[in-house]
């Protein structure tokens, strides 16, 4: 079952990617809400953007994915405040905004403490160069800029008190 008591860590923030012209629409959150979780009624979020991106909120064009993702977190995550990061078209990173999405929240000096990105790109139609050289930008960068915290696969990390982790896989 969804737990409804609220997060107690009070400096936890969770951002929620939107790409390619899906939008979190306000309204249906409310609905969704009231239907599965009448507590949390009347909680929404806030809206980051780069690369042009935008959150129209006329019901007729809120994209599935983003109004899914964006409906699920705040559900799941009681009284966590959530932002939703809205990446527009006006991007050369080759993977629909994702690069310049990392870029941009490893520049801010309070980011969000865990990301959730359910899109994806086809890994056949990533150039093999973009491929080989993302993984190394992305963990240098996280290596350079933010702590960083995951019990598994950054032990290491992990022990010199890091505090923060992005999870980017590419293939």
């Amino acid at each position: 079952s969804i737990p409804t008591t609220p997060a107690t860590q009070s400096s936890n923030v969770l951002g929620v990617s939107g790409f390619i012209n899906l939008f979190a629409n306000k309204g249906d959150l409310q609905n969704f809400l009231r239907r599965f979780r009448p507590d949390l009624a009347g909680t929404t979020f806030s809206l980051e953007t780069l690369d042009g991106g935008v959150n129209i909120q006329d019901p007729r064009i809120a994209g599935v994915e983003a109004n899914l993702d964006i409906q699920y977190t705040v559900g799941v995550a009681s009284k966590v405040p959530v932002t939703f990061i809205s990446v527009g078209e006006n991007n050369t990173d080759g993977l629909d905004g994702a690069l310049d999405e990392a870029n941009f929240l490893l520049g801010q000096s309070s980011p969000p403490t865990i990301l959730t990105t359910s899109y994806g790109v086809n890994e056949n139609i990533i150039p093999l160069d973009l491929a080989r050289r993302v993984p190394k930008h992305v963990i240098y960068r996280l290596l350079t800029n933010v702590s960083c915290h995951d019990k598994h696969s950054l032990q290491c990390l992990h022990a010199a008190g890091c505090t923060w982790y992005i999870g980017l896989v590419f293939f």
